[in-house]
């Protein structure tokens, strides 16, 4: 049986060089990652893509290649780990957790909003934004519209005691 899988397919192995090695193709690497990202950029700007949906992934492929870089290919090429590899899995982990955390707390907020609505309006809605804002006390401003009337809502919000109150005196 052969041992190594890749015997015999050099540019699968040029690919694998390519992705892992930290020295080989250096500047190569650095110019693909500057168009990449001004590409990424780009594409979200025309498409308006929220830059949230355009980290998460690239940030979660960073992670399954740290872990594959640690385990398969330095153990494959006999390299002990550095620090810069540990220390990209812990960033991408923790900036991950934080974006995460950050997502949920949105569409708890969301979700929080459109009960207060949904109690309001006995049509169905659609929320185009929210906005949390904190100019002296946190206020919550949304955007809406109602199925069937041309002009939108703007409602402003405040907390008390934990629910949100709809703020009449704007």
């Amino acid at each position: 049986m052969n041992k190594n899988l890749m015997e015999g397919f050099p540019i699968q192995e040029k690919i694998i060089e390519f992705l892992f090695d930290g020295k080989k193709y250096r500047g190569l690497k650095f110019l693909f990652l500057a168009l990449f990202w001004v590409v990424v950029f780009f594409l979200a700007y025309v498409f308006q893509i929220p830059l949230i949906n355009v980290y998460v992934p690239i940030l979660i492929l960073l992670l399954v290649m740290g872990i594959i870089k640690i385990v398969w290919y330095n153990k494959k090429k006999s390299i002990k780990g550095s620090f810069g590899d540990w220390f990209l899995l812990v960033l991408c982990i923790v900036i991950l957790g934080v974006v995460s955390y950050q997502y949920l707390q949105e569409k708890q907020l969301e979700n929080t909003v459109r009960d207060v609505i949904e109690e309001k309006v006995d049509k169905p809605f659609t929320i185009d934004s929210v906005f949390e804002v904190n100019y002296g006390e946190p206020e919550v401003i949304v955007r809406y519209s109602i199925k069937g009337e041309e002009a939108e809502k703007w409602d402003r919000y405040y907390w008390k005691d934990g629910e949100l109150v709809q703020d009449v005196t704007r």
